[in-house]
């Protein structure tokens, strides 16, 4: 099978653990039961339902974010939820919104969703690190994230959880942005049927 490669700024093949970001000696996370075809990598980050990790996906040959759901005390409605989330978000295509690829339980009754990943920072880490958009890059991200909600209440979806920690912001040179909307974990679906 093809290896994803990944190089360094002068153009040399970096290991795997380097291009994950993996820290040195990094443990295998969930070895015996997380499925054989992810490596996972760094986290990425941390919020109410659950964890986010870098990970590669060697049947697809490519980087993906995996996000693990935590275990809660209403398991069961909890995991319809997750699976909710999923299941939807799979069935949306933008520009604006990270594909889902795979949805699953572990043995541990651990869920999981893998989607693609996307190389870019929260809006709210972005303005803390390096201060308020300019008035050109916050009118593109606000139009990104008009446009994508429109087309999820075309879809009967209401996100219902609209912050900064959810609009992943990508930039790739003077004025090129991209903005993404994550996490409908509380969204509300009107017409979407399972």
């Amino acid at each position: 099978m093809k290896q994803n490669n990944s190089y360094d700024s002068q153009g040399k093949l970096l290991p795997r653990s380097e291009a994950l970001n993996l820290p040195e000696n990094f443990p295998e996370i969930f070895p015996e039961i997380l499925p054989e075809r992810y490596q996972l990598g760094a986290v990425l980050g941390e919020g109410g339902m659950g964890k986010v990790y870098k990970a590669y996906d060697s049947f697809l040959d490519q980087t993906v974010s995996i996000k693990f759901l935590k275990n809660s005390s209403n398991l069961e409605k909890s995991a319809l939820r997750f699976q909710k989330e999923a299941k939807t978000a799979s069935t949306l295509k933008h520009n604006n919104i990270a594909t889902v690829l795979d949805f699953g339980i572990l043995n541990d009754s651990t869920l999981y969703m893998v989607s693609n990943y996307i190389d870019a920072v929260d809006l709210k880490e972005r303005i803390k690190e390096r201060g308020p958009l300019t008035i050109i890059e916050a009118l593109t991200v606000l139009e990104q994230i008009a446009d994508c909600l429109a087309y999820i209440h075309e879809k009967g979806i209401l996100h219902r959880d609209i912050k900064s920690s959810n609009i992943l912001i990508k930039e790739d040179g003077p004025g090129c942005i991209q903005a993404y909307l994550l996490d409908f974990g509380i969204a509300k679906f009107e017409k979407i049927e399972g």
